[in-house]
């Protein structure tokens, strides 16, 4: 199962941006976001920003996600065990 995980934008560089999360950073496309900016949280599916989230809604998915998973990125297993 793939999971699209909230992250938030540290750096920009052109069409990619540098995002964290959980201590690790990453880089992903920019293209389907209008306007990002340093400090948005984005919902990534793997290296591509799909979403714009309000801080609110990002830590809403993050509590949800919790322990159950190790959100890491590019196709990494996110469940640890059942």
């Amino acid at each position: 199962m793939c999971l699209a995980t909230p992250v938030k934008l540290i750096k920009i560089n052109d069409d990619r941006g540098t995002v964290e999360n959980n201590g690790q950073s990453y880089s992903v496309k920019l293209d389907l976001i209008d306007n990002p900016c340093v400090g948005d949280w984005l919902l990534c599916h793997a290296d591509l920003a799909v979403n714009r989230l309000s801080e609110p809604e990002a830590q809403a998915v993050l509590a949800l996600v919790g322990d159950s998973c190790d959100c890491g990125h590019h196709g990494q297993n996110m469940a640890k065990s059942a």
